[in-house]
């Protein structure tokens, strides 16, 4: 994180932020999907299901939940912003132990939904 608020005028058309790579783990793939996600391609390496797709996939709900942290840390944590500003997450495939999640965020466009109070 930037350690310094930064403001909508301090983000601009065309930039790139690279977040950080996390390695997600067959156990972790598990262990959430146990609790939030409990289907059996998450949870049984021996179901039949998971064997057809190669193995323990993880939850949808997982990857977003990493691929959101990666955010907070890489430019969301010090985004002076009281909610997110939305947008798009394609996942690249099905995340097994051992893949790396990581990603961008390219601002396309700024959109000003409120006027400045010092505007006249």
């Amino acid at each position: 994180m930037w350690g310094t608020l930064r403001y909508f005028e301090d983000f601009q058309i065309g930039q790139r932020i690279a977040f950080g790579r996390y390695t997600v783990t067959q156990s972790e793939i598990i262990e959430f999907a146990k609790r939030y996600d409990p289907q059996v391609f998450h949870i049984d390496e021996t179901h039949a299901v998971t064997a057809e797709l190669g193995g323990i996939m993880a939850s949808g709900w997982h990857t977003t939940a990493i691929f959101m942290r990666l955010a907070v840390d890489a430019y969301l944590g010090d985004a002076a912003v009281l909610t997110s500003p939305g947008g798009r997450i394609a996942l690249a495939g099905a995340g097994e132990g051992g893949h790396i999640i990581s990603g961008e965020a390219v601002l396309s466009k700024r959109d000003c939904r409120y006027p400045s109070p010092t505007a006249a």
